[in-house]
């Protein structure tokens, strides 16, 4: 079924992809908008860190600061080879 107007004709019988996107954007909105409105209201009295930024683990603050580069380095390290067997070995991310 379909509108003929000349030489153009529009089908109404399936949704556009801009209607499917536009359910699948909002619809999620929709049903979790009032969950959010409820916890953003509730009277929470949270400290976001520590202090001193180490999360009483008993590490001191300047061992944290000298670990944080080579952690980031072994971490950049590991996803970097990950990516490689994904990308050009064909590996799948469970095999890692």
């Amino acid at each position: 079924m379909g509108l003929t107007t000349g030489r153009i004709v529009v089908r109404v019988d399936q949704p556009s992809v801009a209607a499917v996107f536009a359910v699948a954007l909002v619809f999620p909105v929709l049903r979790v908008g009032p969950f959010l409105v409820q916890v953003s209201r509730l009277p929470l009295h949270l400290t976001p860190t520590h202090p001193r930024s180490s999360c009483r683990a008993g590490v001191p603050v300047r061992a944290q600061l000298l670990v944080r580069p080579f952690l980031f380095a072994h971490g950049t390290m590991v996803s970097a080879r990950v990516a490689n067997g994904i990308m050009h070995a064909g590996s799948t991310l469970r095999q890692y």
